[in-house]
């Protein structure tokens, strides 16, 4: 923080005072919210371990932005799936046909 002499009593002082009593105060708060941010972002990323799993909270499967599902002749293609490329990613191992859907149904 810089020091900036000014004359007791000015309205100019009093509002370097008000600035230099706020600024740590609002800094502090901006910092851990930002923090906090991130950790939770970090912790709603959930590996899973089998298709079961993943398909009890994402009942279609999930899936990268651009995915289209690869079918066998005289199937329809799987609609419904959530896609977020995030949780996609943590869970690709799930994606057995390679076709950037995990777990789809």
């Amino acid at each position: 923080m810089q020091r900036i002499p000014v004359i007791a009593g000015s309205a100019l002082a009093a509002g370097a005072i008000m600035a230099g009593a706020f600024a740590p105060i609002a800094s502090a708060a901006t910092g851990d919210s930002a923090a906090a941010g991130q950790q939770a972002a970090k912790k709603t990323t959930k590996y899973y371990n089998t298709c079961t799993a993943l398909n009890e909270r994402y009942p279609h499967g999930v899936a990268r932005a651009g995915a289209t599902d690869r079918v066998t002749a005289g199937k329809r293609p799987v609609t419904g799936y959530i896609v977020n490329t995030n949780i996609y990613n943590h869970n690709k191992k799930l994606d057995y046909d390679n076709d950037g859907i995990a777990c789809e149904q």
